[in-house]
């Protein structure tokens, strides 16, 4: 803020001298004082994106999955698509998205930490919704998301997909990487895929993704069944 009044007062001191200054001094002097302005907005993009990024590591850091307890996962899920057809309804309404759900009628037990293993789905499902707005704002189509859980003997898998933008594979193998984005500064800290593998390896699981560009993206947290 100090440099951006400096700054202002620069640009009267030259509008007061402007009479004495040639044209293109004059102008270039306005350029150069432009290209101040701009860059000392980004540094205060960067800065409000650094504190976002912070905050995001403290969460990180005080939000690990805690102890874990045998536990049915669908009953956590079926919560976990009402609270983001909630959330996201308006979203909802104005494109006609759709969440659904597939469990099994049985329980599905695995080890695990409730309130963190809510947070990894609500973030992979965010980001589902993120990437059918961004689709759907370019071109009217229907965004369909999913969440669906499987067992296959000691495996148990859960599935986030969604038919919007896609990753593209050149960025595939990054998006786990701590304070990777694709979103423009000030929308996201880059820390949530990095954390929700963080959280999926506390569960003593793993965290995969499958995509085609403007097609589909699918997430698949595999975890250890309870025998």
């Amino acid at each position: 803020r100090l440099t951006t009044g400096l700054a202002a007062d620069l640009h009267a001191n030259i509008e007061d001298e402007k009479e004495h200054l040639s044209a293109d001094n004059y102008d270039d002097c306005e350029d150069i004082l432009d290209m101040m302005r701009q860059n000392l907005k980004k540094i205060e993009e960067h800065g409000v994106n650094t504190t976002r990024t912070l905050r995001a590591m403290e969460a990180m850091l005080n939000n690990h999955s805690g102890k874990l307890s045998p536990q049915d996962i669908t009953p956590l899920c079926r919560q976990v698509v009402e609270v983001a057809n909630d959330y996201y309804k308006a979203d909802i309404a104005r494109s006609g998205a759709v969440i659904t759900l597939s469990v099994p009628p049985e329980p599905v037990n695995v080890e695990m930490h409730a309130e963190s293993m809510n947070r990894i789905l609500l973030a992979l499902i965010a980001n589902s919704m993120h990437a059918m707005m961004k689709k759907y704002a370019a071109a009217t189509y229907t965004p369909q998301a999913s969440l669906t859980v499987t067992q296959n003997g000691g495996e148990v898998q859960v599935a986030v997909r969604d038919n919007g933008i896609g990753i593209e594979d050149t960025i595939r193998e990054k998006i786990f990487d701590p304070f990777f984005t694709t979103k423009p500064t000030g929308e996201a800290a880059g820390v949530g895929l990095y954390l929700v593998r963080e959280l999926v390896q506390d569960h003593h699981g793993r965290i995969g993704v499958t995509s085609e560009k403007n097609v589909f993206c699918e997430f698949v947290i595999t975890l250890p069944a309870c025998q």
